[in-house]
């Protein structure tokens, strides 16, 4: 567990680094953007997949698709901070599931919110280039909340074992994602990431005190917007030479 936060951190730490480096050769006349300028609004839909003591599918794809997953739905704001670097805040609500063993089948539902750090590997490599999409690693931390947790029947009817989350776990994250633009400001994308939740309940059943995982793919539309606080007002053009003062001499 420790290892894998020392390398969480250690890519956040070089997604900084390598995000916020600017060229020296690039024209920085422009006045300087407030925060709520330019972001990105995104809305996903797909699966959450469990992996954990209860899981059988963990090699198969269809079967971890078709019985240990269930549909989620997330709301992403994005700021970019520069062509490679920029961070996001995301709520997600998903859920995970299990038969596997009749005695122990349960169905959990859940909230997230996380922050995220996003470096988009093409522009890190090339920063001069242009490319027709663009593909990105982020990694980030949040909080989970079991919204509830049940157990079923062998015939399939739910007990009475129903329950909320009274305290917040901790929840680490990484993944991936490709964007291929359909508008100036609309594009598609295609997410696929790993979670680890710092607790082995998220399926209501504790062995070793191993810790429990889910995934989450999705496809979703980032929609860019001018202003945070007012979404549709106009953005303002800047030209190269504006705000220079000119003097004329006779």
């Amino acid at each position: 567990m420790k290892t894998i936060r020392y390398l969480l951190v250690g890519f956040l730490l070089s997604m900084f680094y390598y995000g916020f480096g600017n060229n020296p050769d690039e024209w920085s006349g422009e006045p300087k953007q407030v925060f709520w300028h330019n972001w990105i609004v995104g809305l996903d839909a797909g699966l959450t997949s469990y992996f954990g003591d209860l899981s059988q599918f963990d090699t198969q794809i269809a079967g971890k698709l078709n019985e240990e997953s269930r549909p989620a739905l997330s709301l992403k704001l994005t700021k970019p901070i520069n062509p490679k670097f920029e961070i996001s805040i995301q709520v997600l609500y998903g859920g995970v599931q299990s038969d596997y063993i009749p005695s122990r089948a349960f169905v959990t539902s859940f909230f997230e919110l996380n922050l995220q750090g996003n470096l988009n590997i093409l522009n890190t490599l090339k920063p001069n280039t242009s490319f027709p999409l663009s593909l990105n690693i982020y990694a980030g931390a949040g909080r989970i909340f079991l919204a509830e947790n049940y157990h079923k029947y062998m015939e399939g009817s739910l007990t009475g074992n129903s329950k909320s989350s009274k305290t917040a776990n901790m929840v680490f994250l990484i993944g991936g994602n490709c964007q291929v633009p359909v508008s100036p400001k609309v594009k598609i994308s295609l997410d696929l990431s790993m979670r680890q939740v710092q607790n082995d309940m998220i399926d209501n059943f504790e062995k070793n005190n191993n810790l429990d995982y889910y995934t989450y793919v999705s496809l979703g539309v980032n929609y860019a917007i001018n202003n945070l606080i007012c979404p549709f007002k106009k953005e303002k053009k800047y030209r190269a030479h504006e705000g220079l003062r000119l003097t004329r001499h006779r």
